[in-house]
């Protein structure tokens, strides 16, 4: 949120850097020559007063204790961006209806239930108003942002330029229909709602770049995602997904996958098809073994595989010459192949499997994080020491004797050995 918000305020090239905060004391002293305010220290509740910052084009009301606005508000009629995050306000006065400048509102964190008439705001492009307890939303052609999870919505209006909408954590009880017919839309966030299925339609959202559909309850994905040319995200955790559409792998551009706490076992090859992907989360399924596919996937640089029932890793994990992070922990393994190819690797977890010996680890020469705790190895693993970029390395619940630890610490002081 922080991101888009800045980048919007960017885009109106009014404020660059931030605005220092003030107290309204101060501002009063010079009311008509601010375009720009952000107050701090509010020692009474807002006021007739606000109406004498005429010229006002940016309202920042941040963290104040505020429980309600004046009418007054309606007055600023420059105004563009009012933000009203991390306060008390259960309702919005209907005087913000007048603002035809506005252009972008923020009530995150509040205790909205509901939100005044706005259909005369004709330039807002941007609305925030997640963690709230709103239970509808007002229909705004305008509109190209919203922000409205952890809410309790139970429907999305009709908002058919939106590029960017988010309405995670609420109560939609299916997909909502309204948004297929946006066509413009390139972010859809609706995890951690029950609805259950996905409709073939999806696939006409041909400009979505970002498909969260996390923690949604779902056992199966249409083929029709497949059509989705321009995603590069596509997050899928927490379902109930035991196999994946074919069409995933004509998903040219798609870089980042999750497809974690799902009940994934072979039918998950798919995946490993997909040669443009960067980082890969199937941690928590029931993979027991990797699919020799998985070293076509030359451009990965995140792969979690933890949580599984793999018994072996196989060579072709050597073929991922980009990874930079790979997460093995918890699972079945009682030996790992010598990783001599992977140089790019920072980061390294075995936790929780069953390893009684550690190749050399020599080659790994940027690794900055090893985790190996639980496991029942009898000696620092080979070639260790000689890592001086390591910053971190965790040995916990291992037989291995306290003088080996003593000169491993010895040998790396930089880093913070935990046993």
């Amino acid at each position: 949120m922080k991101k888009l918000l800045l980048a919007a305020l960017a885009a109106l090239t009014l404020i660059a850097p931030a605005p220092a905060q003030t107290t309204l004391e101060e501002a009063l002293k010079s009311p008509t020559r601010l375009e720009v305010l952000q107050l701090r220290d509010l020692k009474s509740p807002l006021g007739a007063e606000l109406a004498r910052f005429a010229n006002l084009k940016v309202l920042i009301l941040t963290d104040l204790g505020l429980k309600s606005l004046p009418p007054e508000i309606g007055q600023l009629k420059d105004l563009q961006v009012l933000i009203l995050d991390g306060n008390q306000l259960t309702a919005l006065p209907a005087e913000l209806g007048r603002l035809s400048k506005l252009r972008m509102l923020t009530a995150n964190n509040n205790q909205l239930t509901s939100l005044p008439p706005l259909d005369n705001l004709a330039r807002l492009e941007l609305l925030a108003v997640s963690n709230n307890k709103l239970t509808s939303l007002p229909a705004l052609s305008s509109l190209r942002h919203l922000r409205a999870s952890h809410n309790q919505l139970t429907a999305v209006p009709a908002l058919a330029g939106l590029e960017d909408l988010d309405v995670s954590g609420n109560r939609l009880a299916a997909f909502p229909a309204e948004v297929l017919k946006s066509a413009s839309l390139r972010s859809l966030v609706l995890s951690g709602n029950a609805i259950g299925s996905v409709p073939a339609e999806v696939g006409g959202l041909k400009n979505l770049d970002t498909l969260d559909l996390g923690n949604c309850q779902l056992k199966a994905l249409p083929a029709e995602v497949g059509l989705l040319s321009h995603l590069e995200k596509l997050y899928l955790q927490g379902n109930g997904l035991t196999g994946l559409p074919a069409s995933l792998a004509d998903l040219l551009h798609l870089e980042q996958l999750d497809l974690s706490d799902n009940s994934l076992t072979r039918d998950a090859a798919v995946v490993f098809q997909i040669t443009s992907l960067k980082g890969l989360d199937i941690s928590g399924n029931n993979l027991g073994t990797i699919p020799e596919g998985l070293g076509e996937l030359s451009q990965l640089v995140y792969l979690d595989l933890s949580d599984n029932q793999l018994t072996t890793v196989t060579a072709t994990l050597g073929k991922l010459r980009a990874l930079r992070t790979l997460l093995l922990a918890r699972n079945l393994l009682t030996e790992v192949p010598a990783p001599k190819k992977l140089t790019e690797l920072r980061t390294l977890n075995l936790d929780g499997n069953k390893l009684t010996s550690m190749p050399d680890l020599k080659t790994l020469r940027d690794l900055s994080v090893l985790s190996l705790e639980g496991n029942s190895l009898s000696h620092v693993p080979p070639g260790l020491a000689g890592l001086s970029d390591l910053s971190q390395v965790t040995l916990r619940g291992n037989p291995i004797p306290a003088a080996e630890v003593s000169a491993l610490k010895a040998a790396i002081p930089k880093a913070n050995v935990e046993y």
